[in-house]
């Protein structure tokens, strides 16, 4: 599962607007992947549908200090009330079988809590493959609600 994922990360990465994404290799091996998720500037994410799969990096910790048991646990209740239900149908609406949205993707932004309390608001990219979605969010700003 973690070849797939890291060659899932990839492909979203490549999508990615407006960033100036390139690989120092044209097939970057394994290694470089897991060293990319691990230690990326971005919050990772990868869920399915129900949000029962639940799978971060260590960016959660030090931006948000949520570790990945305590983000496992919390899931999209560490999103603010008011905008987890809009950041969850935008996913959702991935999920379609229409061709035409399963290659697109959809930007939201979301606040997400802190640990240490306030939120801080995420610019989120989500893209879906096979029956998993894909997030990498950029903190855009600190809120306090």
């Amino acid at each position: 599962m973690a070849d797939t994922i890291l060659r899932q990360l990839k492909d979203l990465a490549a999508t990615l607007p407006d960033q100036p994404i390139g690989w120092a290799t044209p097939n970057p091996d394994e290694r470089l992947m897991s060293g990319f998720y691990r230690h990326g500037p971005c919050l990772f994410l990868v869920c399915d549908p129900q949000t029962h799969t639940w799978l971060v990096n260590a960016a959660w910790e030090s931006i948000l200090g949520w570790g990945p048991d305590e983000s496992q646990k919390k899931r999209f209740k560490l999103f603010h009330p008011g905008d987890a239900k809009a950041l969850l149908a935008a996913i959702r609406s991935l999920g379609s079988n229409d061709t035409a949205k399963v290659t697109s993707r959809v930007r939201k932004k979301a606040r997400v809590r802190k640990k240490g309390g306030g939120y801080t608001t995420v610019q989120w990219t989500a893209k879906q493959q096979d029956s998993l979605f894909y997030l990498v969010g950029e903190p855009q700003e600190e809120t306090n609600g």
